[in-house]
């Protein structure tokens, strides 16, 4: 998969193949999010996943909660690692809480 920024990140997860009939090493090629029409404040994340023994692909839907501003904060902070010279971060949630450790390469 492809981001907006042109990184390649590649999601692999051990799923069962319906076809295979046992759990395979699949991967994710594709994630789509879209506003749930029925649930105000949540949204549909549609992932389409393949089988790379027998080329299966299947489609997952979940319905999960819009981001809170707390998930955008993460999110804003791991995207600072495409910019900057970070050669390690941390971060921890707390309650009402962020703690993060950003280690700069000199």
């Amino acid at each position: 998969m492809i981001t907006r920024s042109g990184k390649h990140i590649q999601i692999s997860e051990k799923r069962y193949c319906a076809k295979c009939k046992e759990f395979e090493l699949q991967v994710c090629y594709k994630v789509r999010y879209r506003e749930h029409a029925e649930q105000v404040g949540t949204l549909l994340k549609m992932s389409y996943w393949i089988c790379p023994t027998c080329l299966t692909e299947t489609e997952e839907v979940k319905v999960q909660p819009l981001p809170t501003d707390k998930v955008r904060i993460i999110n804003r902070m791991l995207r600072m690692q495409e910019e900057y010279a970070i050669s390690s971060m941390t971060i921890t949630s707390e309650p009402e809480k962020l703690v993060i450790e950003i280690t700069v390469k000199e």
